[in-house]
């Protein structure tokens, strides 16, 4: 989400996770994957992958509800960020699929903030927090003192059609845009830990390749396991 490209991963039989980019740089580099905590330390200064951050990155591995697959990326070291846990960028493959129960996902993700009410999230795109809730069948969106609107999440899909425009949001995209929830959990074998995550695509293309293409990710700054 951060470099807004397409990157390669690859994983091994043997416990080796590959990250590679064949354009505008071509690099490459291989790390142990420790397979009962699916993470990685990433150490970006052994590739030549331009504008790599200064320290060893933690990546974990994580599946969702809509059967993609995240990478989430933290600095254990508290040099890019002090909480240690928060969440530096985020990769993930596309396109969304739909789940096997959509509509107990979208029930489970309702019966979530009927709980928790208001939830903070971190915008991969921004690196700001924006706060989210839902209630009744209704998305609200925004940030105290600065922008907030509500839109109808579709309860099947749990999908929702976001038109910044009518809000007061700096910044905004130039078309509305669709936002998926989902929850991201441990994959099998590993902690099951797990978060909900919000995705962004522009179904017309006018700001993306395929309506499918992820073009941000907003991510739970809450973890549960």
């Amino acid at each position: 989400m951060h470099d807004g490209d397409q990157k390669n991963v690859t994983v091994s039989e043997s416990g080796s996770l590959t990250i590679s980019q064949d354009a505008p740089v071509a690099w490459s580099l291989s790390v142990p994957l420790d397979f009962k905590l699916c993470t990685a330390m990433v150490d970006f200064s052994k590739s030549k992958k331009p504008a790599h951050p200064p320290v060893p990155l933690e990546v974990r591995v994580l599946g969702t509800t809509v059967g993609t697959t995240l990478l989430e990326f933290t600095d254990p070291s508290g040099t890019l960020n002090p909480d240690k846990d928060s969440p530096l960028n985020v990769w993930t493959t596309f396109p969304d699929m739909s789940p096997t129960n959509p509509k107990d996902a979208c029930a489970d993700i309702q019966s979530t903030f009927r709980n928790f009410g208001i939830i903070q999230f971190q915008d991969m795109h921004d690196g700001d927090v924006k706060s989210v809730s839902i209630a009744n069948g209704v998305l609200s969106l925004g940030q105290a003192g600065i922008w907030n609107m509500t839109v109808p999440l579709d309860q099947k899909t749990c999908k929702a059609t976001v038109d910044f425009s009518k809000s007061d949001k700096p910044a905004k995209p130039p078309v509305p845009l669709v936002v998926s929830m989902a929850m991201a959990v441990g994959l099998a074998g590993c902690p099951r830990e797990f978060c909900m995550i919000m995705t962004w695509t522009d179904p017309t293309m006018t700001i993306s390749p395929s309506a499918g293409f992820p073009l941000n990710m907003w991510w739970w700054l809450v973890t549960f396991i």
